[in-house]
């Protein structure tokens, strides 16, 4: 699919085919759609690497055209293994051209494409911008993934199984990507900063600042979540132990309670001649035995608190 920004509209719209000039955004191409990008000069090879959604953050250059590849989040579905992970976003930057290519639509570019200003000539200027909202993304992730941990939390006092455990991992895993993600955004960040070929302004220094600010803080939020997420992963998996071993406790109390009036009921249940048995008040008395039995023996575990 292709999409041209409509500066007007504030809003990423359908095109036939590649502009000249300004930002187009390209989710997933077809044949045709990359026959397109491949008639207006763009190397195949960046193409190429720019749809590859485990490809890392790195720069290159072909030519006129400078490939920039990022990785950005993306949140599916809730029930699926890996509910939030990273996947790649290539920046392809070719004369007052700037065109985005990514194998799947994370939803950044969409909201880039409400803020965002185009400086013509200044492709750079709109590569800090994305690389700031993806950082933003990044944060308000971490901040939703603490969410769920937190409802999940709640529910952990009480848990005998390991489903809840077993949540928490997935949710440990889109943190480490996160993590890993954020540094070589940062790495990469930092290397445009130093390439000679990149000639920025005042104002591009500035928001290369700012971005660097928001990548370390995302990639400082991202780690501090992830570890009280592990120490919390250790806390309740003793926790779950802990129940087990109470409910185990409780059964087997209730067993050993049990157990005198059982022996006492199948005494008086042999078929062979037993004291009182002909008495008018056995079977009461039989009954009075075995709930005085329970009760002491129910009152001995209770004050050693073992019930």
């Amino acid at each position: 699919m292709l999409l041209h920004f409509d500066e007007t509209r504030r809003s990423l719209e359908p095109a036939a085919e590649l502009l000249a000039s300004g930002w187009t955004h390209v989710v997933d191409p077809t044949t045709d759609e990359l026959r397109h990008l491949h008639i207006a000069g763009l190397p195949p090879k960046a193409v190429e690497h720019a749809l590859d959604a485990d490809e890392i953050a790195r720069i290159d250059r072909d030519g006129a055209t400078t490939l920039v590849v990022l990785r950005v989040p993306w949140h599916q579905s809730s029930s699926v293994e890996l509910p939030f992970r990273t996947v790649s976003l290539g920046v392809l930057l070719s004369g007052d051209a700037v065109i985005t290519v990514g194998r799947i639509e994370t939803g950044v570019a969409r909201m880039l494409a409400r803020t965002v200003r185009l400086r013509t000539g200044r492709p750079l200027d709109f590569l800090l911008r994305l690389l700031n909202t993806v950082a933003e993304q990044f944060l308000a992730h971490v901040r939703a993934i603490d969410e769920v941990v937190s409802s999940i939390e709640s529910r952990l006092g009480a848990a005998l199984s390991n489903r809840e455990v077993l949540e928490l991992l997935r949710y440990q895993k889109g943190l480490v990507h996160f993590s890993t993600a954020l540094e070589s955004n940062r790495i990469m960040l930092e290397r445009l900063a130093k390439d000679p070929h990149a000639s920025l302004d005042e104002a591009e220094r500035d928001l290369l600042e700012d971005v660097m600010v928001e990548l370390r803080q995302a990639t400082q939020q991202a780690r501090v979540s992830a570890d009280i997420l592990s120490n919390l992963m250790d806390a309740f998996a003793s926790i779950i132990s802990n129940n087990l071993n109470v409910v185990m406790k409780f059964l087997t109390s209730l067993t050993f309670i049990m157990t005198g009036p059982m022996v006492i009921v199948s005494l008086y249940g042999m078929n062979v001649a037993l004291p009182g048995q002909h008495h008018g008040f056995a079977f009461l008395a039989v009954t009075a035995g075995s709930v005085v039995v329970s009760a002491a023996v129910a009152l001995l575990f209770w004050k050693r608190g073992w019930l």
